[in-house]
């Protein structure tokens, strides 16, 4: 009898001891990142702090944090945190195993190409001054070829110049869908973003529950400005599109040009 009773004591201590993170002995390492990611059972946390070493909290999950995808499980990617402090890793598939704190499980699919950043610079080279300063954005969405939106520009830099531009606040690039779609708004520094001439805004792009999203190639990143497009507005206002190489908006990155013009453009991603 003392034997069984020893026996199950073993094994009972042994289930205790999978369960749980305990001393984080169990925890991933640098040569297996995917063991949680892969499970959907991460650990529920606040901040960085209450997560093991080698893990960031985002979206309140414990993830495994990571430079590039070689640090990374197999089927994962490595993606940009929110506030851009690093990045982490997520399965890079959609269906059954994704992770559901992955940005944009679907449209990054195993792509680590995908671009987080954009760069929307004004090239206006006539009656650009300080009573019409540059072009001015309504709103920047990413889209599927379709039409369908993917999320709306929210802004990271502001290169905007001009010092009687009181247009350049960024209230509606917010990530947010403006009130109205493909309609002129009122000129307001509520409703615009003038960039004054020669400046420029670096944009990411947010989903409807503020996670970032990547652009990949064959979506369209759509600006909507009030230049040409709008009775009241300038059709000499004009502006460039830019591809931003580096996730973590390094300056000088923005270097890939898709289009430009005036009024509304819906420039495709190579």
């Amino acid at each position: 009898m003392r034997f069984w009773i020893a026996l199950l004591s073993i094994v009972l201590l042994a289930a205790c001891g999978v369960e749980g993170k305990g001393d984080g002995s169990n925890a991933n390492n640098g040569n297996n990142l995917n063991n949680v990611n892969n499970a959907n059972n991460l650990e529920q946390c606040l901040l960085d702090t209450d997560c093991n070493t080698g893990e960031v909290c985002e979206g309140e999950l414990c993830q495994v944090s990571c430079i590039t995808a070689a640090e990374c499980g197999v089927g994962e990617i490595c993606v940009p945190r929110q506030d851009g402090a690093g990045a982490y890793c997520v399965v890079g598939m959609s269906g059954n195993n994704a992770n559901p704190n992955n940005v944009n499980n679907v449209n990054n699919a195993n792509n680590v190409d995908a671009t987080f950043i954009v760069q929307i610079s004004d090239t206006t080279a006539t009656d650009c001054d300080s009573s019409d300063p540059g072009a001015d954005l309504v709103y920047v969405s990413l889209e599927e070829n379709d039409g369908s939106i993917l999320g709306f520009g929210s802004l990271i830099d502001d290169g905007t110049v001009g010092d009687n531009n009181e247009f350049n606040l960024g209230i509606n690039l917010d990530g947010t869908a403006p009130n109205s779609l493909n309609i002129c708004p009122d000129f307001s520094a509520e409703t615009v973003m003038s960039l004054g001439c020669g400046g420029f805004v670096t944009l990411e792009f947010l989903d409807d529950t503020g996670s970032r999203v990547g652009a990949v190639s064959g979506q369209q990143i759509h600006v909507f400005e009030f230049g040409s497009q709008c009775s009241t507005g300038s059709t000499a206002d004009e502006y460039d599109i830019y591809l931003c190489t580096d996730p973590s908006n390094t300056p000088g990155s923005c270097t890939v040009n898709i289009g430009g013009g005036s009024g509304e453009i819906a420039a495709t991603v190579p």
